[in-house]
């Protein structure tokens, strides 16, 4: 019969401000909270509902540390049930891969120790900000003893051999598991939106590492560019398609070294959060309001700056 795998991502973002230039040195707030929780959702209720369901989820740390005492207990239950198989990523849900390796490691530590203190898991799977991976990635998790990452499946770099869902890394040190594309190896389905994964729940649901271990193939996954795929099915080109993206992500990265060397955490969960998909999200909408989200962008990296 043939193996179901969902992956879930829960992250509690932040709403961009309106910031204008007349907002700088204010201490005006950057953001508003968008809060969520984990009692109510439908994957909570499934899970108390089915005991077999078994998942695979990424807890950002912004999302656990919103959670209240009662929802963090719900978790861990499950967690030891063996419901659900928890995933390492970055502690801010943060695109840092992709302007800091400094940044990146430190996210990924931050989260790393989280899970251990919450939990008493060091995970093995690695799910990054919008499963964003290349061969550049590769030493930083192996240095960090993750045993596979989830990535998306880009069938140009498969060759003839686009059905497969578990492959190798460049050098073969680390193994991979794909989402998305159009074709799956037959006895395996890995679901990455969480919202078509209920309808497969007929079949036998396994996590991603038991997915990895069991669909295993000898193929070699060479991306030697970044990839990556968010909840929606959108790749980087919706995050990173136009001028006004690529120019906020590349003042981002000249400022990295000296947020990260000011040593304050306030200063840093705000600047990492400034790095989030949800804030190049909305610079990808109508010119009109992407100009709008840019300004107010610009405007809070501005007044971050003065303060390093």
């Amino acid at each position: 019969m043939p193996k179901h795998c969902s992956i879930y991502v829960f992250h509690s973002g932040f709403e961009l401000n309106k910031f204008s230039f007349f907002d700088i040195k204010t201490n005006r707030s950057y953001f508003k909270e968008v809060s969520s929780g984990f009692i109510k959702t439908p994957l909570y209720l499934s899970l108390q509902k089915d005991q077999k369901l078994r998942v695979s989820c990424y807890f950002s740390g912004t999302y656990l540390t919103s959670l209240d005492k009662h929802e963090l207990e719900e978790i861990r239950n499950l967690v030891k049930k063996g419901q659900i198989e928890l995933l390492l990523g970055t502690y801010h849900y943060s695109l840092s891969c992709l302007f800091s390796p400094d940044f990146f490691k430190k996210e990924i530590s931050d989260h790393q120790d989280l899970l251990q203190l919450e939990f008493g898991v060091r995970p093995q799977g690695f799910l990054n900000t919008i499963a964003i991976f290349s061969n550049d990635l590769v030493l930083t998790l192996q240095k960090e003893k993750i045993a596979y990452c989830i990535t998306p499946r880009v069938e140009w770099y498969l060759g003839s051999d686009t059905s497969y869902r578990a492959v190798k890394s460049k050098d073969q040190k680390l193994n991979l598991l794909l989402v998305g594309g159009s074709k799956s190896d037959t006895d395996l389905l890995v679901s990455y939106v969480p919202g078509d994964a209920s309808k497969h729940w007929d079949l036998e649901t396994i996590t991603a590492k038991e997915a990895v271990v069991t669909f295993q193939k000898e193929k070699i996954y060479n991306l030697p560019d970044p990839v990556g795929l968010d909840r929606e099915g959108r790749d980087l080109t919706h995050f990173f398609g136009n001028a006004l993206q690529k120019q906020a992500l590349s003042y981002i990265g000249t400022l990295a070294s000296a947020v990260l060397k000011s040593k304050n955490e306030k200063m840093m969960k705000d600047f990492l959060a400034l790095a989030s998909p949800a804030v190049f999200d909305l610079m990808s909408r109508h010119y009109s309001i992407r100009y709008d989200h840019y300004t107010s962008l610009m405007n809070c990296l501005a007044d971050l700056k003065l303060k390093t």
